[in-house]
């Protein structure tokens, strides 16, 4: 799992799902069955990096003024004022400084595979699917 996720881990929509279901699935992955099976070790590493991508991006938005906003687009390292960002049409979920990196994030950074993901995830919550 960890060769197909860390890239997609950056997102914080994705992390905000990620960090919702490891809450839901707690008791499961806490039984001693569980943690015996040949799955843990990767379920290990798996959690070890959501946490640790989690613990950046709360970090990030509890330093960073809540105004600024950095680009989603993984080769970039644009950070600047909210406003001047623009948000992915289809999925309203992640942010480009610009439409170069907007391309190139559909392109090859993974998010034509994901904003369909983003689209169906954040319908769900509107129509109730994710409730606790």
């Amino acid at each position: 799992m960890t060769t197909i996720l860390p890239a997609s881990l950056v997102y914080p929509a994705v992390l905000a799902e990620i960090e919702y279901a490891l809450l839901r699935i707690a008791d499961i992955t806490s039984r001693k069955e569980f943690q015996r099976s040949a799955m843990f070790q990767k379920w290990q590493e798996f959690t070890d990096l959501a946490h640790t991508r989690l613990g950046i991006l709360k970090t990030f938005n509890s330093r960073v003024r809540p105004s600024l906003k950095a680009c989603d687009n993984l080769q970039c390292n644009k950070i600047g004022g909210k406003n001047t960002f623009r948000r992915c049409a289809q999925c309203c979920s992640v942010y480009y400084c610009c439409k170069a990196c907007q391309a190139f994030d559909w392109r090859r950074g993974g998010h034509r595979e994901l904003c369909e993901w983003f689209q169906m995830s954040c319908l769900s919550k509107y129509n109730g699917f994710f409730s606790p």
